[in-house]
């Protein structure tokens, strides 16, 4: 009965290759908040709970977002040259 189940067990301990474990290393990757390593397919750093989000999705802002901002801009400059103009007249 058991004894059996124990022998699959060792069977399948004696068959484990440890090569096939895979390397920590590679799965890891810095915390951008406290720079302790976490794996890879974590959504939160254990060690600060801060979120975990990909490099490229962190410093990316959405299309509407740099529209508006160089808008803000243009009307900004466009103010401080017509000022100007009025200025030296």
């Amino acid at each position: 009965m058991w004894s059996d189940d124990v022998d699959d067990i060792h069977d399948d301990v004696d068959d484990l290759d440890v090569d096939d474990l895979g390397d920590d290393e590679n799965e890891t990757l810095p915390c951008p908040s406290c720079g302790r390593a976490v794996y890879e397919d974590v959504d939160k750093c254990p060690y600060c709970g801060d979120w975990i989000t990909p490099l490229s999705d962190h410093h990316t802002r959405p299309n509407w977002a740099r529209i508006v901002g160089v808008l803000l801009v243009a009307a900004l400059l466009f103010g401080v040259v017509s000022g100007l103009l009025r200025w030296f007249r």
